[in-house]
C-alpha cells in the first residue's frame, strides 16, 4: 500500500489499482478507481468524521475479503491503494476510525462490475455514522405523503401535499451518486386540481415504474434509462387509492380503491371498489383479477414466495378500518382467502415472512404471515404505536421503522427471530418528521428518508439517509450465535409459531427453538434464515441439538419455494434435496447410517464448491455430493423436518466464502 497520484480536496478519496490477473500487474493493465465520498450541500460534515485517526478500505466479492487502511487526513487525503486486489470486486466498504479503532462513519459502494468501469472510474459512497442519519440534498419540491418507489439506482418521487394544502404535479428523481434530486416532470396525465392524489407508483421487475390511476383513467412508464415518462395509456375505468404489485409474468395487478374522488381529495361515498384489474402495462388491455373479500381503500400490497399477493391495510367502504388481509391468486384467478386479524403496513422478511405492523390510528399491534398460511399470528406484547410509520427492511434482515405519529423515540429496529421493535438512537433524529414520512432502501443498503410534515404541520423538502450496518450480499463471514444477541437478531423465521428464541436456562443455552409440522415429508417445515451474505461457494457450520425428527442445513436459499438443503435424521442416511418453484428432488443421499447420539449436540458442516458439496457431521464425511448444476447463490439457514413433534434447538450458524 502506498500513495499514488495526486492529493484530493475531496474529504474522502481511496485509489485502487485493479488488475485483470493477480499475478502480477503491468502499466498496460493497471486500472486505477477512485472512491469518492458523496458530499450534498445540506449535509455539511456530517460522515466526515473529523476526529477520524484512520480509514479502512475493503473490497469484497465471492472471495474472502481484501482490505487496506491508511493514515486519516480529513482536510486533504489520503489516496490508499490496494495493488492486484481482485478483479471480480464487486463491492467497496470504506470506515474511518477513531479513537480506539471506534468506527465513526461507514459506506459502501452499490454493486459494481470492474470490467465495464474506465480506467479512473470514481465510485460515489456515500458516508454516515453507523446506525446514524446524514441529511442528503433536499426535493426540488415540499410533500406530504409522496408515492415514491424504486426505479434503476435511485428514487423516483411523485405527488403528495404541499405546503399549501395543494396536490403536488411534478416528478423528481433522487441520485445516489451525487445525493441530490432532479425534477424529471412538472406534469403527468394527472390533469384536476388534486393531480396525483390515489394514484399508485410500482417498480416493476424490468426496471420500469408504473404511475398508475387517481383522479384519472391512465397510467405511465417511467424508464430510468432515459429518466422520463411514456406516454400516457388510459384505463377502462377509474380507480384511486388502491393496492397496487408487479406480478410475475410482467403485468400490473390493481386491487380494491375506490371508483371516483371529490374536491377534497378523499373518496366518493359509495364509490369503495372490492374488485381487481390485471393490466398489461405494454399494451393497456386490462382484464378482470380475483375478487376481494370486501371493499378495501388505502390497501398495500406484497408479492409472496408462491407469486400469490398478500393485501393489507386500508378501509372499507364505511370508513372504517379493515382488520384483516386479503390473499389471491392473480394468475389462477382464485378469489380470496380472508385472513382475520391482520393490519398495518407490510414489509417482506428475508425468509419471505411478512411483517404487518401499526394499522389504524392508534394500534401497536405487529403480526406476521407467512406464506401461504391461512392465519397471521401476533407478535409478543403491543409495542409503541406507530400509525402512519415508514418501514424499510435492512441488509441484515432487520427492519427500520421509523416515525409514526407517537410521543416515543423517532425509530426503532425489527429483530425478526425475538418478534421485537427495539428503541434506535439517532442523532439529528429532531430534524427527522414523524408524519407522512417514506422509507425506501439504496442499492448501497442505505434507507432513504424523505417528505412529511413537520411539527408545525408544514410539508417540507428535506431527506435524510440512514446508514446501517456494512452487512451486505458480498460480506464475506456470517455468524449467527443465538447466546448472542447483538450475533443473532438478523436470523428471520419461517412461522413465528414454530419458531422462536429460548434464553439460556439451567438446562439449555439460548437457541432457536424450531417445531415441525404435519404432512410434509423431506420437506423443512420451519427454519430461520441468515439476512445478508448471499453464498455461491460457502463453507457452512450449524450447532444444533435435534430432540426429534430431523435437522436441515439450508443453502443457496432465495425463498422459501427455492433453496437446497442437507437432511440429517436418526435412523436414515443422510441426504441433500433441491426444492425449486416449490417442488422438491433428492440429489443425492447415502453414507452410513446417522445415530441418535449424534445428533444430541450436532456439529454439522456443509462444503459447496462450485458443483460439489460435502456434508460433515462431527469429524466424518458422511456424502460427497455431485450437485449436478453449480449451487445457486442465496443466504444459509438451518431447519426442522418430519412431523408435529419435530423439535430442533439451533445454537450457532456461521459461513464463509
Amino acid at each position: 500500500m502506498h500513495a499514488l497520484g495526486p492529493r484530493s480536496s475531496v474529504a474522502l478519496v481511496a485509489t485502487l489499482a485493479a488488475c485483470p490477473v493477480l499475478a502480477g500487474c503491468g502499466d498496460d493493465d493497471r486500472r486505477e478507481v477512485r472512491l469518492a465520498r458523496v458530499a450534498p450541500a445540506e449535509a455539511g460534515d456530517c460522515g466526515l468524521a473529523t476526529d477520524g485517526r484512520a480509514v479502512r478500505v475493503a473490497a469484497l466479492g465471492d472471495f474472502a475479503v481484501s482490505e487496506a487502511t491508511a493514515r486519516f487526513v480529513p482536510a486533504d487525503g489520503p489516496d490508499v491503494v490496494i495493488d492486484q486486489f481482485p478483479p471480480d470486486t464487486r463491492v467497496f466498504e470504506v470506515t474511518v476510525l477513531g479513537p480506539g479503532a471506534v468506527p465513526r462513519t461507514t459506506g459502501r459502494s452499490a454493486v459494481v462490475a470492474l470490467d465495464d468501469l474506465p480506467d479512473g472510474s470514481a465510485v460515489p459512497i456515500l458516508m454516515a455514522p453507523p446506525r446514524g442519519l446524514c441529511p442528503t440534498g433536499s426535493m426540488t419540491a415540499a410533500r406530504r405523503n409522496p408515492l415514491v418507489a424504486r426505479a434503476g439506482p435511485g428514487v423516483l418521487v411523485a405527488g403528495g401535499i404541499d405546503t399549501d394544502g395543494e396536490a403536488v404535479a411534478s416528478v423528481e428523481l433522487y441520485r445516489p451518486a451525487t445525493g441530490d434530486f432532479v425534477e424529471v416532470s412538472d406534469r403527468t396525465y394527472a390533469s384536476g386540481p388534486q393531480g396525483l392524489v390515489g394514484a399508485s407508483l410500482t417498480e416493476l421487475d424490468d426496471g420500469r415504474v408504473a404511475l398508475a390511476g387517481g383522479t384519472d383513467q391512465a397510467f405511465a412508464l417511467f424508464d430510468p434509462g432515459p429518466a422520463a415518462f411514456s406516454s400516457a395509456l388510459f384505463l377502462p375505468t377509474r380507480r384511486a387509492f388502491h393496492a397496487a404489485a408487479p406480478l410475475p409474468d410482467g403485468r400490473l395487478l390493481l386491487a380494491g380503491g375506490c371508483g371516483d374522488v371529490d374536491t377534497s381529495g378523499a373518496c366518493e361515498p359509495g364509490t369503495a371498489l372490492a374488485d381487481t384489474a390485471i393490466v398489461d402495462v405494454d399494451t393497456g388491455e386490462q382484464t378482470p383479477g380475483p375478487a376481494l373479500s370486501g371493499p378495501r381503500v388505502g390497501g398495500r400490497a406484497i408479492i409472496e414466495d408462491d407469486g400469490r399477493v398478500l393485501i393489507v391495510g386500508g378501509t372499507d367502504g364505511a370508513g372504517a378500518a379493515v382488520t384483516r388481509a386479503d390473499r389471491i391468486d392473480p394468475i389462477g384467478g382464485a378469489a380470496s382467502e380472508g385472513l382475520a386479524e391482520v393490519a398495518g403496513v407490510p414489509v417482506r422478511l428475508a425468509s419471505g415472512l411478512t411483517l404487518v405492523a401499526f394499522g389504524g390510528d392508534a394500534s401497536a399491534q405487529v403480526f406476521s404471515v407467512p406464506p401461504g398460511d391461512a392465519a397471521g399470528t401476533q407478535l409478543g406484547p403491543p409495542s409503541t404505536a406507530r400509525p402512519g410509520v415508514a418501514l424499510a427492511a435492512v441488509d441484515d434482515g432487520a427492519v427500520l421503522a421509523v416515525g409514526g405519529s407517537t410521543d416515543g423515540p423517532l425509530a426503532a429496529l425489527f429483530e425478526p427471530v425475538t418478534g421485537e421493535f427495539v428503541p434506535l438512537d439517532l442523532a439529528a433524529a429532531e430534524d427527522v418528521p414523524r408524519v407522512g414520512l417514506r422509507a425506501v432502501r439504496l442499492d448501497d443498503g442505505a434507507v432513504l428518508l424523505l417528505g412529511g410534515s413537520d411539527s408545525d404541520g408544514e410539508a417540507v423538502r428535506r431527506a435524510f439517509v440512514y446508514r446501517h450496518d456494512l452487512t451486505n450480499e458480498f460480506s464475506s463471514r456470517l455468524q449467527a450465535v443465538v447466546a448472542d444477541p447483538a450475533l443473532s437478531f438478523a436470523l428471520s423465521p419461517s412461522n413465528p409459531a414454530r419458531v422462536r428464541r429460548v434464553n439460556a436456562s439451567a438446562d439449555a443455552p439460548a437457541h432457536v427453538r424450531l417445531e415441525g409440522a404435519d404432512g410434509l415429508e423431506n420437506r423443512v417445515d420451519s427454519y430461520v434464515v441468515a439476512g445478508g451474505p448471499g453464498f455461491v461457494d460457502v463453507a457452512l457450520e450449524a450447532r444444533a441439538a435435534v430432540d426429534a425428527g430431523g435437522l436441515a442445513v439450508l443453502f443457496g436459499f432465495s425463498s422459501g419455494q427455492d433453496y437446497m438443503a442437507a437432511l440429517l435424521q436418526a435412523g436414515a442416511p443422510a441426504q441433500i434435496r433441491r426444492v425449486a418453484g416449490g417442488q422438491s428432488e433428492q440429489v443425492c443421499s447415502g453414507g452410513p447410517t446417522v445415530e441418535v447420539a449424534n445428533l444430541v449436540d450436532a456439529a454439522v458442516r456443509v462444503d459447496v464448491r462450485a458443483d460439489r458439496a460435502r456434508l460433515f457431521l462431527g469429524a466424518d464425511e458422511l456424502l460427497d455430493c455431485d450437485l449436478g448444476d453449480a449451487a445457486p447463490r442465496g443466504l444459509v439457514g438451518a431447519g426442522v423436518f418430519g412431523d408435529a413433534d419435530a423439535v430442533v434447538r439451533l445454537e450457532r450458524l456461521t459461513a464463509d466464502r
